[in-house]
């Protein structure tokens, strides 16, 4: 496990986060790092919008995936970052 994977996890418990939301907060931010080949934090702005108009075009995410992929980046950058 890398070392911003922890310190995000470890964030998430600090805020008392269930299990349950931690493993889909965590999963969200693997999908999106595989999909650049490259670390969350090493992303830029385009590169994730590339990634939200994937997920809806391509794969038809529905709201909710988004929107917990928007909590789960939204967290990492403002607030573990």
């Amino acid at each position: 496990m890398t070392e911003l994977r922890n310190k995000y996890i470890n964030y998430l418990h600090y805020r008392n986060y269930s299990p349950h939301t931690v493993k889909h907060y965590t999963s969200c931010l693997v999908g999106l790092a595989k999909y650049h080949n490259l670390s969350p934090d090493q992303l830029t702005r385009d590169q994730f919008m590339d990634y939200l108009h994937y997920l809806v075009e391509e794969k038809q995410a529905s709201a909710v995936y988004l929107n917990q992929l928007l909590s789960a980046y939204r967290i990492l950058i403002v607030e573990v970052l």
